[in-house]
């Protein structure tokens, strides 16, 4: 039997070793080892603490936080993994923190006997790190939309009403303040609600908060709805300007301003006084601009709608007075208030000479016929009397200098000839 067995057994040996590389062959053939590329295997970063406890924190770079691998093995094995087999890991005690790089590693979850040899395209985790800074912020209203006709928004409050955020030293130094946008279109009613903070930069553009902490999520809001009225805005002057120059008007504007209050606050609230103190010209020979804050004359329980408009600059308009010279005929000088029994004339002139003073713009448009020119004999009897002729200018125009004329008074029933030749005019 033994000598069965051994009788050739050179070319057994052979047999059974080509027998295997006819099976190794085969099954190369049906099941060959291979190479896949699996995409899109997220980096969990661990001990993140490492940083934290310096006070600092970090950003990833370049999305470095995902990555892919090539997997070499047997054909049967890759068919049966996914992404989702394979574990990448940055351990943050690894970081090197002058080039910003925290090495990534590779596991599978299964096969991991079975596969011959795992490639990564991206090996290291790239960050950015910086200081960890905190910082609270005051939040503020901002409103979108316009309430219903005839409201405002008043009071607003927040619960909290301080935001605490906390991250990068870069990206939190661009905070310029924390809002929460409140939705008032067509609101006539208090507002109750919550919502989510905003933080905003220093050009009015929301910052995103990836990467950014908040001590609340969300904030209580109360809003007051308040009724509007519209008040007249009126100025008043203190003083007068310098000797030959004259106030021609005061500009300003809005000259309405909306309000807003409880009903009752409004509904004695028509006008908004300027103190004339607070305007005073006294010796001016030229334009004064005079910035007034229209709020410290808004009674309590009453408000602006707008606070911005708070402040309202007067002009007063001042300009030296020019002088002209008018020679207005006697016969224009009317006669009023004689007894009915007597009859008068003006004795000796035959006009009279009226010196005007008035700004460049209106003495350039009056006229003669502007001057009404009148004597007053109410209560006058028969005889020569001196009287002042009353002299009415339009507004602007200040007459200069007083006239008096020699006025004979007679009855009617006599000559009227008999003072004819004693006319006499005073002029002052």
């Amino acid at each position: 039997m033994m000598k069965r067995l051994t009788n050739n057994i050179g070319l057994k040996l052979i047999s059974v070793v080509f027998a295997v590389i006819l099976w190794l062959i085969v099954v190369n053939i049906d099941d060959p080892v291979s190479s896949r590329k699996f995409s899109n295997i997220p980096v969990t970063v661990v001990n993140e603490n490492i940083l934290s406890q310096q006070g600092k924190i970090y950003e990833v770079l370049d999305s470095s936080d995902t990555i892919s691998i090539i997997v070499k093995a047997k054909r049967s094995i890759l068919d049966d993994l996914s992404a989702s087999d394979f574990v990448a890991t940055a351990d943050m005690q690894e970081i090197d923190m002058e080039l910003g790089i925290v090495p990534i590693e590779v596991s599978a979850q299964r096969y991991s006997n079975k596969i011959d040899e795992i490639s990564q395209v991206t090996n290291n985790l790239k960050v950015s790190v910086e200081n960890l800074v905190t910082k609270q912020f005051a939040i503020e209203p901002v409103f979108n939309g316009t309430p219903a006709e005839g409201y405002a928004t008043g009071e607003v409050t927040f619960s909290p009403n301080v935001l605490k955020v906390s991250g990068a030293e870069s990206v939190i130094n661009t905070i310029s303040k924390a809002v929460v946008k409140i939705d008032v279109e067509g609101m006539n009613s208090n507002l109750d609600m919550r919502l989510a903070p905003t933080l905003l930069n220093v050009n009015g553009e929301a910052i995103s908060s990836k990467g950014i902490e908040f001590n609340y999520s969300d904030i209580q809001c109360n809003v007051e709805m308040l009724k509007t009225k519209n008040v007249k805005l009126e100025c008043n002057v203190v003083g007068e300007p310098a000797e030959g120059y004259q106030l021609i008007r005061l500009d300003y504007s809005p000259t309405v301003i909306q309000v807003k209050g409880d009903e009752d606050a409004l509904a004695s609230f028509d006008t908004i006084y300027i103190d004339s103190q607070d305007i005073d010209i006294s010796s001016a020979n030229k334009n004064m601009a005079f910035n007034i804050d229209i709020s410290e004359y808004i009674p309590d329980g009453v408000e602006l709608v707008k606070s911005e408009n708070s402040k309202v600059i007067v002009t007063t308009v001042i300009q030296e007075l020019k002088t002209r010279t008018f020679e207005i005929p006697i016969t224009r000088v009317e006669i009023k208030n004689l007894n009915s029994e007597l009859s008068a004339s003006i004795m000796g002139v035959e006009s009279i000479s009226i010196i005007v003073k008035g700004a460049n713009k209106e003495l350039d448009a009056l006229t003669e016929k502007d001057l009404k020119c009148t004597i007053d004999l109410k209560g006058y009897s028969e005889g020569n009397h001196n009287v002042e002729v009353i002299i009415e200018a339009p507004d602007g125009i200040d007459v200069n200098n007083k006239i008096n004329v020699d006025v004979a008074i007679s009855d009617k029933k006599q000559n009227s000839d008999n003072t004819s030749n004693n006319n006499n005019t005073n002029i002052e």
